[in-house]
């Protein structure tokens, strides 16, 4: 009797013991092709983090820390094909970053990611997919918070258990639907100590992606292709006193291009040209378009200065670098679009 009563009360301890959270395996699988293992350079042997299509045309999501300052990224597909990507857009101060591809290997279209059509809630099933622990590898969780700010991210994010892997950092959490919900961006928070932070990852939230996407959109208005040149307009979005300050941002720079040969690299913001303060695209064409004149008093100026900010590679940095002076022969500039090759916004 005394074994009988004890097998009960172990069979009604199993029974009692909850369901492990799960998404579907083949959820997963089926979102896996969406996923890309980056990495810094070509050969793919150093790997960067993960990110994720949004679009069939190559269009892909990753944290800023994965990029980084790199202009470029190499990836490595799930059928096993490499591409190269290029940074677009970030989110300043965000953990974001959109980039798109600009060599495929004849892999377009993309298999991607949808945005998820149903707001998350806490408590609801997630998983993250990355590249940490072996390649395309996936951790399963709960959300515990759909709107925890974290100052590590720069941005509300989706908290969430259990921690991921290093290599997670970039990649898609999805939910249950295998729709992306979030950008994976840490494992924890370095400024909570373990008790507290109780492990959980951290996914910058839909919210905030679907801002900065839209932000991005409208900045990507202003593109035109200019002396060899994609260029957009620029304001600075970081410290109180460099809030002012404005130019050109050079996206992109042809090939042996004038632009390229006097050393104007993409990421750059040209803010000045001789004496006169660039103010935006138009201020840019104006001033190239009067040259000689429009930047000197004397009609038979040789060369001019360039006042150039370096920013972060990533487009838009909100924290503006050093600032370097090249002198340029005016016949260069006057002559650039005669013979440079042509860009076009994509």
């Amino acid at each position: 009797m005394k074994r009988i009563a004890a097998f009960a009360v172990i069979l009604l301890l199993v029974r009692a013991a909850p369901a492990a959270a799960e998404i579907s395996q083949e959820v997963i699988d089926r979102a896996k092709p969406a996923v890309v293992a980056l990495y810094v350079d070509e050969k793919l042997q150093l790997p960067a983090g993960t990110g994720y299509f949004i679009s069939g045309d190559g269009d892909l999501l990753t944290a800023l820390h994965v990029a980084k300052t790199n202009q470029f990224l190499w990836g490595k597909l799930y059928n096993g094909k490499k591409i190269k990507l290029e940074a677009v857009d970030n989110g300043g101060y965000k953990d974001i970053v959109l980039m798109k591809t600009i060599e495929d290997s004849g892999a377009r279209p993309f298999h991607f990611l949808r945005r998820a059509a149903r707001k998350l809630t806490a408590g609801d099933d997630v998983a993250a997919i990355g590249h940490g622990g072996g390649p395309w590898n996936s951790i399963q969780g709960s959300a515990k918070d759909v709107k925890n700010y974290s100052y590590y991210a720069g941005a509300y994010t989706i908290a969430y258990e259990p921690t991921i892997l290093g290599g997670f950092s970039g990649g898609p959490l999805i939910n249950a639907d295998g729709d992306y919900v979030g950008v994976n961006v840490t494992s924890g928070d370095p400024g909570k100590v373990i008790s507290s932070d109780l492990f959980r990852s951290r996914a910058v939230n839909l919210e905030e992606i679907d801002y900065f996407l839209s932000e991005s959109a409208k900045r990507n208005e202003n593109r035109v292709p200019v002396l060899g040149m994609i260029l957009r307009n620029f304001k600075a979005r970081g410290p109180a006193e460099l809030l002012e300050k404005k130019g050109v941002w050079v996206e992109r720079v042809a090939p042996g291009s004038v632009a390229e040969r006097i050393g104007i690299r993409a990421g750059d913001v040209i803010v000045k040209i001789g004496n006169r303060l660039v103010g935006g695209i138009s201020d840019f064409r104006e001033i190239i378009a009067g040259l000689p004149a429009s930047i000197a008093a004397q009609s038979d100026a040789k060369t001019v200065v360039l006042e150039i900010m370096v920013t972060y590679v990533n487009p838009l940095s909100s924290l503006p670098g050093a600032v370097i002076r090249p002198e340029v022969p005016i016949a260069d500039l006057m002559s650039a679009n005669k013979n440079t090759p042509e860009l076009r916004p994509e």
